[in-house]
Order: structure tokens, then sequence, then C-alpha cells
């Protein structure tokens, strides 16, 4: 097994994975997270990271067609590894995709996680 593919498992036994799910009558969010060690970064599935190797590895000089939290997202969704967090509160899922866009990490995230038990897919 290679160093990326180490890197893949890993992140899938920790869950690292996180769908974000807001409803309320007339709205619907979901938000696909790579919760890393240090940063978050929001992503598309298959289309868009919002870290840095994606942003200069893929979209900017072609060289990749995919970065690890990709990957890693294609193998939590395909395999079921995720972690889901249900949301009642707009402002807080707000929060939580400006301080990840603008901050590459989200503290009301970590706080919201250390309060909830893990819910897996």
């Amino acid at each position: 097994m290679n160093s990326y593919s180490a890197k893949i498992k890993e992140a899938l036994s920790s869950r690292r994975i996180l769908l974000i799910r807001y409803r309320e009558e007339g709205r619907s969010i979901d938000l696909w997270i790579f919760h890393g060690v240090e940063r978050d970064y929001l992503l598309i599935p298959g289309r868009f990271c919002t870290c840095h190797d994606y942003v200069v590895n893929v979209a900017s000089r072609g060289i990749k067609k995919r970065c690890y939290h990709i990957q890693t997202l294609d193998e939590a969704v395909n395999r079921g590894m995720y972690r889901v967090l249900e949301l009642s509160n707009y402002e807080v899922v707000k929060q939580i995709l400006l301080e990840v866009i603008l901050r590459s990490r989200s503290n009301e995230l970590r706080r919201l996680l250390s309060q909830y038990p893990r819910r897996d897919s």
C-alpha cells in the first residue's frame, strides 16, 4: 500500500468526512466537509475542494485530476464511512461554512463535534 492509500485509509477509519445536513421548510442544505486534524475543507463531490493542492495542482495546473480530500470523499460515500451532523440552526451552518472557506478551520464545527455523540452514515 502506498503512502497515499494509507493516508486515505486513515482518514476513512477516523471518519474525517462529514455530511452536515440542514433542513427546514422550503430549504435544504447538505455540506460535505473534510474535517482534518488542523484544517477543514469544503468539498463538492467529484468537482471541488478548498484545499491548496486542489486549487494549485488540479484547477490551475491541471497536473492532477483530484486531490486527496476528494478521493477520500469518494471512498467514504462508496463505503458509507462518513459522519452525519444534522443541524437545525441556519446561522450555525452559515458560520461553519464561512469559517471553513475563510480560515480553513471551523472552531464552531469542532465545538459541535465535541458535544455530540458520533453518528455515522
